[in-house]
């Protein structure tokens, strides 16, 4: 869900015009530590 939610806020940065100044370095982070907390629980499971 948490993925969903930040590939999601991650796609209107990138195409809506308004949203042009929360684009760059800090919108990738975010992208990067929502993808982590979706795939922590799976690799804990693995170990």
């Amino acid at each position: 869900m948490a993925l969903c939610r930040a590939s999601f806020r991650f796609f209107l940065i990138y195409k809506v015009a308004q949203l042009e100044k929360l684009r760059g370095f800090k919108a990738w982070l975010i992208l990067l530590y929502g993808i982590l907390l979706c795939l922590s629980p799976l690799l804990k499971l693995i170990e």
